[in-house]
């Protein structure tokens, strides 16, 4: 139910972004941010993926969003990312991530853009169109670790 509250209020936006962190002892994605123009959800997907419910609430939020032919969702290099969502465990039998029409690569976009860039990671495009570094040092957090 939280996850739907939260969504209604980002759903109208036009483009949204996403990110997925993971660490490497496990198969699936941790956490997945997804932001709309003023708001950020960070979604526990394994603890929505366990249950009937929580695939359903991502089924027909997150995902439905991410295989519309009428939002922009946006991330950088969002392969593995979008890899990692889907090999995250879930309890139904048809995974909440159904397709990902909607979804462009900000990497291949900027590297189209200026050649330059094109093998450039995150932290670098940033530093490039907006002039300050992005930190990345909770990149290599525990993502999967619940308190």
């Amino acid at each position: 139910q939280e996850l739907r509250i939260a969504f209604d209020r980002i759903r109208n936006d036009a483009v949204f972004g996403i990110d997925a962190e993971w660490d490497e002892e496990t198969t699936g994605a941790g956490l997945f941010q997804f932001s709309g123009r003023d708001e950020v959800l960070l979604i526990d997907i394994p603890a929505l993926s366990s249950t009937e419910e929580g695939v359903k609430a991502l089924s027909e939020t997150v995902g439905a969003l991410m295989n519309s032919s009428e939002a922009t969702v946006v991330g950088f290099s969002p392969r593995q990312d979008l890899s990692r969502l889907r090999a995250s465990k879930c309890v139904s039998n048809d995974h909440w991530l159904s397709g990902t029409r909607a979804v462009v690569d900000a990497q291949r976009i900027a590297g189209e853009k200026e050649p330059k860039l094109r093998k450039l990671g995150l932290a670098r495009v940033c530093q490039h169109y907006l002039g300050k570094p992005l930190d990345k040092a909770e990149q290599c957090s525990m993502w999967s670790s619940r308190p």
